[in-house]
């Protein structure tokens, strides 16, 4: 069979999808890939993408077999989206009229007689996407976490434009200094090519789970400085791509100069690392809690640091 025309399989139409969310360079593009992948990848007959405007939602793309509620905008509290948004979960309602979330007015119109609702950035939701089925339906476990694998590249996507917004919002203002604004652009250009590899928060994510670890992080590491291009926080340290520490209190700075992997299960009882100056000893203190566990590793000035407040 030519490898052209052989269809493709579910996994590699929702690894393709993730890449093309991951490299969005805005939010209109992260929709766009959004709503046509997700009816092919999990068989539904409608889909919405929903953004939250304050006490709002705009349901601001759709791909259906029936007109739903496209360039609508509902109460956060009158509306599924809404429901999922609040409460940071995915709603997963196998019949709308068995289910009081379902504001069952708006859906009457509509062919909508199933759906699964999943939230956009869970820690502080700022999205939904909508799966919808016409008939009763009860969505199998691989569908709602496809679902939520794209919301979770989603959240991702949005994260990185920020971030890369916000700094080159920076580089204006400092266009007055061409030594800042050469390093600013720098860092700008790593960050933004660390979020278009797709293989990233997955990387860190195996990382995580591999070493028991609360907190994952690619940075960059020059000389005078230490610049997150990437970041898992489940423990929420509060760190975000584009984010810096002191170089001087971070152990990246030493494995610069000697190019081997850090190890240790408790920092306070570790001989050579008892004594080093954690991040929490300075102004980040709020942000970085001393870590008690470590592992870190470094390659052509990006070190994958993962850090935990709790001895192994």
């Amino acid at each position: 069979m030519d490898l052209r025309t052989r269809p493709s399989t579910p996994l590699a139409t929702l690894t393709k999808a993730l890449a093309t969310v991951s490299r969005a360079q805005s939010r209109d593009e992260v929709v766009a890939t959004i709503r046509r992948t997700v009816r092919a990848l999990i068989g539904c007959e409608g889909v919405s993408i929903v953004l939250r405007e304050g006490d709002m939602c705009h349901y601001v793309e759709e791909d259906a077999i029936g007109p739903l509620w496209k360039g609508h905008r509902f109460p956060v509290s009158a509306c599924v989206s809404g429901w999922a948004m609040i409460s940071g979960e995915t709603a997963v309602i196998p019949d709308v009229s068995m289910d009081e979330r379902v504001p069952r007015d708006l859906y009457a119109t509509t062919f909508v007689r199933a759906m699964a609702m999943a939230p956009v950035n869970v820690e502080d939701p700022i999205a939904a996407i909508g799966a919808y089925w016409s008939q009763p339906y009860t969505p199998a476990t691989w569908e709602v976490e496809t679902l939520e694998a794209l919301a979770e590249a989603a959240a991702t996507a949005f994260k990185n434009i920020e971030v890369i917004a916000t700094l080159s919002a920076r580089e204006d203002l400092r266009g007055l200094d061409p030594n800042n604004e050469a390093a600013s652009s720098e860092f700008t250009a790593d960050i933004a090519r660390v979020a278009a590899i797709a293989a990233v928060p997955t990387i860190l994510d195996v990382a995580l789970r591999m070493t028991g670890m609360g907190f994952a992080a690619v940075a960059r590491v020059t000389d005078t400085k230490w610049v997150a291009c990437q970041v898992l926080d489940p423990v929420r340290f509060g760190l975000k791509p584009g984010d810096e520490l002191p170089l001087e209190s971070t152990l990246c700075n030493e494995i610069r100069g000697h190019r081997q992997t850090i190890v240790f299960d408790d920092a306070a009882a570790d001989p050579l690392y008892c004594d080093h100056p954690p991040p929490g000893s300075t102004a980040c203190e709020a942000t970085f809690p001393n870590p008690s566990s470590c592992r870190m590793v470094l390659s052509g000035g990006r070190s994958v640091r993962s850090i935990q407040t709790q001895p192994r």
